[in-house]
């Protein structure tokens, strides 16, 4: 066998056997927590939440989500939500407001928001700080 070919081989073999680790940014960051607001136009919860729960959210994490808005007057919106209730086995169906942190956590209703997204949020960033941290599966979305 050629030489090159021994070594592509071998450089193959390395690249295998490596550990996969988590792309991070290059200041060695981890990458943002999504969080998905899926909010009704005029909803008097919804305006909380954005008035209320989202700055202090911006504060403590600064940098370290992103935040994705999704009006569910779209029918699209609500097909994503939907599915994402499905496979969360959210309890609250019918709430006005939700959010989905991580594509695991779904938070239903204005309490359920302002009790558990800071705190889900925490364990989503404190997770990505651990060696060996890996996305979590994507839900199947329509």
């Amino acid at each position: 066998m050629r030489p090159m070919r021994w070594i592509a081989i071998l450089v193959t073999g390395l690249l295998l056997a490596a550990p996969l680790r988590p792309a991070r940014a290059a200041d060695g960051a981890p990458p943002p927590v999504p969080v998905d607001f899926y909010f009704e136009p005029g909803c008097v919860e919804c305006r909380h939440v954005r008035e209320d729960v989202l700055p202090e959210l911006d504060a403590r994490f600064t940098g370290l989500y992103t935040l994705r808005e999704y009006d569910v007057s779209v029918a699209s919106n609500v097909v994503r939500l939907v599915a994402y209730q499905q496979a969360l086995n959210a309890g609250n169906r019918n709430a006005p407001v939700s959010i989905v942190v991580d594509e695991t956590v779904a938070l239903e209703g204005l309490e359920a928001i302002r009790t558990g997204l800071l705190d889900a949020v925490d364990r989503a960033v404190a997770a990505r700080l651990e060696d060996g941290w890996t996305p979590p599966p994507p839900v199947a979305l329509p």
